[in-house]
């Protein structure tokens, strides 16, 4: 790890105990001082949507020996990834049925295929606000994500933590949540343009 990691994992999750608020409207603060961070075996991801997709614009790798393959400008769908149904659960009936592709193709056998069901499942996560990818998008990979939010209240990206599923389990999730809902108030985050 380089002396850059702990100033970019601050700055892509100091948002993720409270509200995950970037200000827009302001010129950056320096990155806040990395807090004790529980999730440090995972990889760290900041992306914004793009289409039907998601695309990753920042990341920090996982301090275990043992990584899942992710890299800045990578594209995914976004139906199926924990940072990307995060998003989609903060966009209007319409807006994400437009942003749907077609037909939700199978990315592992626990993918979301059926349109219904995924509508169902993102009322569900815009209600606990938070998301989870149980292994839909790459097998044994598990993610959980959250939305961020701009200084208008729009969705404008998404955050997430994810790693081999042995090691991200369902009863690491409470741990994850737990972090968010205990912080304080959202520091300043690197500015981003409106999506």
């Amino acid at each position: 790890a380089t002396n850059e990691t702990p100033a970019r994992m601050a700055r892509i999750f100091a948002a993720w105990p409270s509200a995950t608020t970037i200000d827009t409207t302001g010129e950056p603060e320096a990155p806040p001082t990395l807090p004790s961070f529980p999730m440090a075996d995972m990889v760290a991801a900041l992306a914004v949507l793009d289409g039907s997709d998601v695309v990753y614009i920042e990341k920090v790798e996982s301090t275990h020996a043992v990584r899942m393959f992710s890299q800045i400008g990578r594209t995914m769908p976004a139906y199926s990834t924990g940072v990307g149904k995060a998003i989609l659960a903060q966009l209007l009936p319409d807006e994400v049925a437009q942003t749907l592709p077609e037909r939700l193709e199978a990315r592992t056998s626990a993918t979301i295929t059926d349109r219904a069901a995924l509508l169902r499942h993102l009322v569900e996560v815009r209600r606990r606000g938070y998301s989870t990818d149980e292994v839909e998008n790459e097998e044994g990979i598990r993610c959980v994500g959250a939305p961020v939010f701009d200084h208008t209240g729009i969705v404008c990206a998404g955050i997430s933590v994810a790693g081999p599923a042995t090691r991200v389990t369902p009863e690491r999730t409470p741990e994850l949540e737990k972090a968010k809902a205990s912080g304080g108030p959202s520091p300043k985050l690197q500015r981003l343009p409106h999506q």
